[in-house]
């Protein structure tokens, strides 16, 4: 595998996606880490994050190329043609090497012969640069001392040079090098394919959503685009991308058209579409299914009862609650109900700024019981769970901007606020909430057999409409993690991008001649998401 090969298309594809699958802005997006409150050990994640998906767009023209390399033992100096040059250490240098040398290029793995920790025979404290030049095709080569090398008892001796490509430097020389030189900087802009994925990406200082990459509603303009269900399960299609993309900016898409309605088709959709559902620990099964009972003690499956508006995985099992809640009728007719909790917020922050914070500041009481509150469910349960937890309805990212809402209240226990802040908690949280099922907000939304509903459970609120359900109504759903939902947008994004491709073993499939012809004849596809809405 050539690390320094310079075609415009196959330079972006292995910055982002690449022949080097490893690389640490694909690595780190796959953590779950991110959803919890941000640390400020690791803000310097997010410039590193936007100049790699900035050098995944740049023309080979505009890529910097390395004009010199100089070894000084411990550190490497790095200069590239627009000016600048870094200091990295040479240890840094020897641990971060992706060549093929180094990372088995199907697996992603690290050869543990290669790795300068463990019994590899390197010796880190003694890692030195021998030497560095540029390669002929303008990678950073680096031939290792002697004294690095020991004895071993692994199968291989570790390799002696370490070659690397020069976007692979840049893209890491902001966050771990020394800056030297002033000079010349590359565009840091976010490629706008990739934009709307960043507050989803799992970074601890992960942003929320901006303004302009979502469309807030109130009931009477609610609008979310209808997909076709066989359209959005075609892999030829843009459907399931145009899919994922319009539940985050809208909060929510129709899919219709499934004519065998149930758990089956729920699964397929989930699974093939979006990443798969989440895992309930209490049961075998991954999604849930509410059927009518009569006498039910659970509101959930009285059917003439109103539900209220609420988030799905409130009280998650797994500590952080779903991105989505992908949910359909398997039989019968109903009304669920939904809200732009987003839009309420703004109305809230408007109107009383004090209590917006205060919902930001202090979490609620809440408690549940995974079986026993399904006691009316006609699913089986193999274990136990009780969950407590305490945590904000409004949660906010570094800035202060709203990145997610989590609130059911039926799971609701005695409040512990501070004597002082509870009436003023308590006067926000109501206003909130009488907000979210007011008039204005709420949107009723008939449902019948066949009919998807996916939702972005961060930030729409749902429930259902008492008496306007058919005795037969049969709902079947489930909730899909934020590393699903992420997870299956980078592949359809990847194998959409010129030259693009499933996987790395895909790529390896072809000869040069072939992928050459391939991406000289391959369109490039629509950068931005375009479809007529219709009132629902």
């Amino acid at each position: 595998m050539d690390l320094t090969d310079s075609s415009e298309e196959t330079r972006a594809l292995a910055i982002y996606w690449g022949r080097t699958k490893p690389m640490l802005s694909l690595s780190l997006l796959s953590t779950t880490a991110w959803i919890t409150p941000t640390a400020s050990s690791t803000t310097t994640l997010t410039p590193f994050f936007k100049r790699a998906l900035a050098m995944s767009t740049m023309t080979t023209a505009s890529q910097p190329a390395i004009v010199d390399a100089v070894a000084a033992g411990k550190y490497v100096e790095v200069h590239f043609d627009d000016g600048a040059a870094y200091r990295f250490h040479s240890l840094w240098l020897r641990d971060a090497c992706r060549d093929e040398e180094h990372v088995v290029g199907g697996a992603g793995e690290r050869y543990l012969t290669a790795t300068p920790v463990g019994p590899s025979g390197v010796s880190a404290e003694n890692v030195r640069a021998a030497s560095a030049e540029v390669g002929a095709n303008g990678g950073l080569h680096v031939t290792w001392n002697d004294a690095s090398l020991g004895p071993h008892e692994m199968a291989a001796d570790p390799p002696r040079v370490s070659r690397f490509r020069t976007d692979f430097l840049r893209m890491y020389a902001e966050v771990v090098g020394e800056k030297l030189a002033a000079g010349a900087r590359s565009s840091s802009a976010v490629h706008e394919d990739l934009a709307f994925l960043t507050p989803y990406s799992g970074f601890p200082s992960a942003r929320a959503p901006k303004a302009e990459e979502m469309r807030l509603w109130k009931a009477a303009d609610f609008a979310v685009p209808t997909f076709d269900f066989h359209e959005v399960l075609d892999p030829a299609s843009d459907a399931n991308l145009n899919c994922i993309e319009s539940v985050l900016y809208h909060g929510g898409a129709m899919i219709e058209g499934c004519e065998e309605p149930g758990e089956v088709a729920l699964r397929r959709l989930a699974d093939d579409a979006f990443g798969g559902l989440q895992k309930d620990p209490t049961r075998d099964i991954a999604n849930w299914r509410i059927v009518r009972k009569e006498g039910a003690t659970s509101v959930s499956y009285d059917h003439l009862k109103r539900l209220n508006q609420h988030t799905d995985s409130s009280i998650p099992p797994h500590g952080v609650p779903a991105l989505c809640l992908l949910m359909h009728y398997e039989e019968g007719t109903g009304t669920n109900t939904f809200t732009d909790g987003f839009a309420v917020a703004r109305q809230l922050e408007a109107e009383d700024p004090e209590g917006y914070r205060l919902l930001a500041t202090y979490g609620y009481d809440a408690e549940r019981d995974f079986v026993a509150s399904r006691v009316d469910s006609p699913q089986e349960y193999n274990r136990g769970l009780i969950v407590s937890t305490q945590p904000k309805l409004l949660q906010l990212d570094d800035t202060g901007a709203l990145q997610r809402i989590q609130y059911n209240e039926v799971f609701r226990t005695p409040l512990t606020l501070p004597f002082d802040v509870f009436p003023k908690w308590y006067k926000a949280f109501n206003r909130f909430v009488e907000l979210v099922h007011s008039a204005e907000y709420e949107r009723p939304v008939p449902m019948h057999k066949g009919k998807f509903f996916l939702m972005n459970n961060w930030r729409v609120l749902h429930g259902r409409a008492g008496g306007l359900a058919s005795s037969d109504r049969v709902l079947v759903g489930g909730t899909i993690t934020r590393e699903a939902i992420y997870s299956q947008a980078r592949r359809l994004l990847r194998e959409r991008r010129p030259g693009g491709f499933a996987d790395v073993s895909q790529e390896e499939e072809l000869d040069d001649e072939e992928e050459e012809e391939r991406l000289r004849s391959r369109p490039r596809p629509r950068s931005r998401l375009r479809l007529r809405l219709r009132p629902i």
